[in-house]
């Protein structure tokens, strides 16, 4: 099955997709403004990634974000969710900073929220942000609706720097106040 939104489709990893995601995992700019420990990436561990990734795991979704017109642009997630508390771990990232300023991106997490609220009846979900990637924080705020929920000092070490780790969520409730408007327009 595949999560759609108005101009992007989610769908499950397939072997085409793993030159992209093998870039995109050894890109270092991009790197330098997400969550997370990262080594270098062989292209092996990409095609054993997409070739394991089943889709049936109770506890994990990975998905691919497809344009109709550019192909694969990115990746959105749910991990882990959490089924006794109904919450879940959400992550976005457009590969492709060309693909940046479109939409597409605000589409994409729409269309995995509005998954997570309406089909997994998830009551809320959770992001962690490096504090100096302005363009991100402004995107969940302001674009999305989330809530900045708690800043840790100096939680990152990127570039010879300390950089803050701003906690943001979103619930069911704040998700359906807002997203009213994006999906009737």
């Amino acid at each position: 099955m595949n999560i759609k939104g108005k101009r992007v489709v989610l769908r499950a990893p397939i072997m085409a997709d793993t030159p992209l995601l093998h870039q995109w995992a050894n890109d270092p700019e991009l790197w330098a403004s997400l969550v997370g420990w990262h080594f270098p990436y062989s292209a092996g561990s990409a095609e054993n990634w997409v070739r394991n990734y089943d889709g049936r795991s109770i506890d994990s979704i990975s998905l691919c974000i497809e344009d109709e017109e550019l192909g694969l642009i990115g990746t959105a997630s749910l991990k882990p969710i959490n089924w006794k508390d109904r919450n879940a771990f959400y992550g976005i990232m457009l590969g492709d900073p060309n693909t940046r300023g479109r939409g597409l991106g605000k589409d994409a997490a729409m269309a995995i929220m509005r998954y997570a609220f309406d089909e997994l009846d998830l009551v809320r979900l959770d992001t962690e942000i490096v504090g100096s990637n302005k363009v991100s924080l402004e995107f969940h705020v302001q674009a999305l609706g989330w809530k900045i929920e708690g800043v840790k000092k100096d939680w990152f070490y990127r570039d010879g720097k300390r950089h803050d780790k701003v906690i943001a969520g979103i619930t069911a409730d704040d998700y359906r106040l807002g997203s009213s408007s994006y999906w009737k327009a």
